[in-house]
């Protein structure tokens, strides 16, 4: 990767962009005065700062302003955040037929910015009457518990071989573990693969402190699947899947299972699934599972409505 040369020394991009200050070598910006117009791009570095942002999310920040650049044609500075400027830019990326919650996520972005801007005294005009996005509710699908599931997990009981990173697990173990666990606890993938066999009670009770949100997760996998864990629990190994496999290659492999089945979907469903069925036996509970500390996220993007008692129409009977 290129070496860019943002007014703080050498940053590398991509997933390093963030080490200067988590190695203590990060130089605070001294080029930005209050009320000064400086570079969007730097001024970034200092939110992320500030504000405590990893690496990837800083990326994703960088998006952001990369849009707006496209959108000005030309670098954009702190003097350019105002409020014709940036709903232009929001109406341009809507006449392009970006995905509006797309549009939406850049929109909360880049307010974050400016009222940080302002904060920090750089500017003096907080964001007022900025366009708000409408995004149309999507309908979320998930997997039907008795059937389509089911049939996921028959096809992992008959998996063949071993796992490549330790040849003492069996891939139909893995991928069976894996299916018990996501369905009991609800966790995020990051979570999953931070999971050591130390988190797992042997009531099948297990804890985590979630990387997302930093709050206390508890799930409980069923005795099922304590049976499959306890094949995995060899001697020398600590984590219950991240040792075997990383993220990506376990999202592509488990896509790759989905396909076998003759379904789709990919390793969120089993979120979706298990926040379905937890909302329909237990009405409420399913922004718990899932370990939201948004009030009705679940509802708008995990939950299949297909399956919930209360949302099927009931309409009047003639006979």
């Amino acid at each position: 990767a290129a070496i860019r040369q943002d007014g703080f020394g050498a940053t590398k991009t991509g997933a390093m962009l963030a080490e200067p200050w988590r190695r203590g070598t990060f130089e605070r910006p001294t080029m930005i005065a209050p009320g000064e117009a400086g570079s969007l791009s730097r001024f970034i570095v200092e939110y992320a700062l500030d504000r405590g942002i990893g690496s990837s999310s800083l990326r994703a920040l960088r998006y952001v302003v990369n849009s707006y650049e496209r959108f000005l044609k030309r670098p954009p500075t702190l003097a350019d955040l105002d409020r014709m400027s940036i709903n232009g830019w929001l109406a341009w990326q809507l006449s392009r037929e970006l995905d509006p919650e797309t549009v939406r996520n850049r929109r909360t972005a880049m307010l974050g910015i400016w009222k940080h801007a302002c904060e920090c005294e750089y500017l003096d005009a907080a964001p007022v009457r900025i366009r708000k996005i409408k995004v149309p509710a999507k309908v979320t699908t998930c997997w039907d518990l008795e059937t389509e599931l089911r049939k996921l997990l028959q096809l992992t009981q008959e998996l063949q071989g071993m796992m490549k990173k330790d040849e003492r697990v069996a891939r139909s173990d893995f991928w069976q573990s894996w299916i018990y666990v996501d369905l009991g606890t609800g966790y995020r993938l990051g979570d999953l693969m931070r999971l050591g066999f130390s988190n797992i009670a042997q009531d099948g009770t297990t804890t985590i402190v979630q990387h997302k949100t930093g709050e206390v997760a508890v799930g409980r996998i069923e005795p099922a699947g304590m049976a499959l864990i306890d094949r995995l629990r060899l001697p020398g190994r600590e984590l219950v899947f991240g040792d075997l496999m990383n993220p990506t290659n376990a999202q592509r492999y488990f896509r790759k299972l989905v396909r076998q089945a003759g379904l789709k979907g990919s390793t969120k469903w089993i979120r979706r699934t298990g926040a379905t069925w937890s909302e329909v036996q237990n009405p409420g509970s399913a922004q718990h599972y899932l370990g939201h500390k948004t009030p009705g996220l679940a509802w708008r993007s995990y939950l299949d409505f297909r399956f919930l008692r209360d949302r099927k129409p009931d309409p009047p009977r003639l006979g």
